[in-house]
This record gives C-alpha cells, structure tokens and sequence, in this order.
C-alpha cells in the first residue's frame, strides 16, 4: 500500500482530544503534517528519520468492524509502509486503560481484514533520554538538504569505513564537513540511512558524537 498519495482524514483542531497541535514539513512525505499529540508526533519523527520506512499518513482513514454484532468504529492514528512491502496501523495509547479499552476492537479489525496492527505507549516510542531530542535536531536539519541535491559520499563514508570511534568534530578536523552546513550533511546522512549514530538515545550530539557508516 503507498501513503505518499494518500490524504489524512480532516480533523478540526477544536474535535481533538487534548491540547497538543503540531505542524510540520515532512520531506519524506513532501507535505505537511498535523497531529493532535505529543506522542503521535514524536512517533511521526520517528518515522520522518526511519530511512526503513518508505511512506506514512497520520489520521490515514476511518473503517468499521463487528463486535458481538455490534458495529465499532475503527480510526489508526498512523499508517506506516516499509520499504520491505510491510504495511502497519499505529495507535497511540496514554494510558493501560486506553489499551485494554480498544484492544478488542483493534484485534478484531486485524483479525477481519488481515492488517498488521500495533499500540503503543510512551514506554514504546521514548527508548532513550536524548532519542527524541536527537531526532527533532536532525530532522529539522535535514529538511535544509534539498532532496535533489547530488552530493557526492564516497569520501566521508570510506573515511567512516576505514576508521574507527570517528566523532563529528573529527570529520570537522579532516575537512570532510563544512562549517557553515556540516550538520546538516551529518542530518541528511542519518536521514538516507547512510550513517548510524550508535548512542542517539544516550547522549545529546554534539561534536565528540560518534558516527558510523552503514554497510
């Protein structure tokens, strides 16, 4: 299933549940995104930075089951494509008591359609204490990084190869980064699923952050 083409489920700001509202560009999705929680949001980043992920839709559609007979109302907060050809449905939970509540009704929708299905609680989506932080920082950063830009790799990811316990302050050091965008190159980096940054959850980056190529 793509979601690059799909449109959300329009959903008035005054209709939502609690009082969080974000907005942002998503490069990835080439659209603007609008969320109603802290922690869809910050799931949607998760997403934006996930280079795993091929495509997503906040609010992607409403859909019906039955329960005992009875009609139930069926609304994912987040769809997500794999670039593998999985597809799943997010919820997004606060509380144990939301779970339990819904769970019948989401395992029935599964069950009845074939859909892969997944709930999530804070628990689920904040791993780490800079996670979230970390991924903020570089998905703004990324989206300075024109997606059609053509910028050559080879020298900074064979560098990264070839050596070991290289931080971003040493690719400052050996020229491989500029100094008025290098952070965003590192952002874009992470972004294309070129680099990992092994302690994304544990650590604020900064210069003495260790980067690392992928294979």
């Amino acid at each position: 299933m793509e979601f690059k083409t799909m449109k959300p489920q329009e959903k008035s700001r005054g209709s939502a549940f609690g009082t969080s509202y974000h907005v942002c560009y998503s490069r990835k999705m080439g659209r603007q995104i609008t969320v109603f929680s802290n922690l869809c949001f910050d799931r949607i980043i998760m997403h934006e930075m996930n280079h795993a992920v091929e495509s997503y839709c906040e609010r992607p559609f409403s859909d019906s089951c039955y329960i005992n007979g009875k009609k139930v109302l069926i609304e994912p907060d987040i769809a997500v494509e794999y670039s593998n050809g999985d597809t799943l449905f997010e919820w997004m939970r606060y509380e144990a008591s939301e779970t339990s509540s819904i769970e019948d009704r989401i395992s029935s929708w599964s069950h009845q359609t074939g859909s892969k299905v997944r709930i999530l609680r804070p628990e689920d989506v904040y791993s780490g204490k800079y996670l979230m932080r970390n991924l903020h920082l570089l998905a703004a950063r990324s989206r300075r990084v024109s997606p059609g830009s053509k910028t050559d790799d080879k020298l900074i990811l064979y560098y990264l190869k070839e050596n070991t316990e290289i931080t971003i302050g040493k690719l400052y050091e050996k020229g491989l980064l500029s100094r008025s965008d290098g952070m965003s190159y590192i952002s874009d980096l992470y972004y294309r699923g070129k680099i990992t940054i092994p302690k994304i959850a544990d650590e604020s980056i900064s210069y003495r952050t260790e980067v690392v190529a992928n294979a």
